[in-house]
C-alpha cells in the first residue's frame, strides 16, 4: 500500500517509507525505486516502488514524493527595488517598485506599508511590504519619482514690471574763466595809486592850515574884547 512521504530539496527519499503497510509484509521483503526520485527542485513527484518479496517475487506500487523546502518563501525568495515614476497627484503601484516580480511565487502581493505623497515632487522613500502564498513577509525599501508632466512654460506665468524711464541730465560743462592780462591791469591800477595819492593832503598841511585859523579867530577875538574896554572908558 502507498504512502505520500515529505522530503527536503536534496535529500533522497528511502523507497520503503513510501509503503504504508511494511509491518504486514513477510520479513526480509526489500523496497527500491523503479527510477531515482528528482528531488532538485519543490512539488509532487511521482515515482514507483518495487517490492521483492524473500521468494524472488515483486509487486511494483506507485507512489508520491513530496519535495518541500521547509523555509518560508521569504527566506527563498529576495525581492529587488525599482524606482518607478508617477505624476504629480497619481498613486503609484506597488508592484511597479519590484523589479523581480517573475522571479516571486504565483499569489505574491505587493502593497506600500504608508501611502506615498505625489502631491510635491521630488524623490520619495517608501516601503513595499511583500506578502507570499505562505503568509511569510518582505519588506523592501524603494524610491517613487514625482514629476509634474507640464513645462516650465505650462508652470509659470511672467508678469509685466512697469518701470519708469528717467532722461539722463547733459551733464554741466564748466568752462574756465578767461586769463586776466596782466599787463593791462596792471598799467590801469598805477593811475588809480597816483590820483589817490594826490588827493590825500600831507599831515603837515593839514597842521599848518589848523595853526592859521585858530590865529585868525583869536585875533578877532582880541580886537574885540579891545573895542568893548575903550568904548567903556
Amino acid at each position: 500500500m502507498a504512502k505520500d512521504q515529505t522530503v527536503k530539496p536534496g535529500d533522497q527519499p528511502n523507497a520503503k517509507d513510501s509503503i504504508g503497510n511494511v509491518g504486514d509484509l513477510p520479513e526480509g521483503t526489500k523496497f527500491e525505486y523503479k527510477t531515482p526520485v528528482d528531488t532538485t527542485t519543490e512539488g509532487d513527484k511521482d515515482a514507483t516502488v518495487i517490492v521483492t518479496y524473500p521468494d524472488g517475487s515483486k509487486d511494483e506500487v506507485p507512489v508520491t514524493v513530496k519535495v518541500v523546502d521547509p523555509r518560508t518563501d521569504a527566506d527563498k525568495n529576495t525581492p529587488t527595488a525599482k524606482e518607478q515614476t508617477v505624476n504629480k497627484g497619481e498613486t503609484p503601484d506597488a508592484k511597479n517598485s519590484i523589479g523581480n516580480v517573475s522571479d516571486l511565487p504565483n499569489g505574491t502581493k505587493f502593497e506600500f506599508k504608508t501611502p506615498v505623497d505625489t502631491t510635491t515632487e521630488g524623490n520619495k522613500d517608501a516601503t513595499v511590504i511583500v506578502t507570499y502564498p505562505d503568509g511569510s513577509k518582505d519588506e523592501v525599501p524603494v524610491k517613487v519619482i514625482v514629476k509634474d508632466p507640464r513645462t516650465d512654460a505650462d508652470k509659470n506665468t511672467p508678469t509685466v514690471d512697469n518701470q519708469e524711464t528717467k532722461a539722463t541730465p547733459a551733464p554741466t560743462v564748466h568752462k574756465p574763466a578767461p586769463a586776466l592780462d596782466t599787463v593791462h591791469v596792471a598799467s590801469k591800477a598805477t593811475p588809480a595809486a597816483t590820483d589817490t595819492k594826490q588827493a590825500l593832503p600831507e599831515t603837515g598841511e593839514n597842521t599848518s592850515l589848523l595853526a592859521t585859523l585858530l590865529g585868525g579867530l583869536m585875533t578877532v577875538a582880541g580886537l574885540g574884547l579891545a573895542g568893548k574896554r575903550k568904548k567903556e572908558d
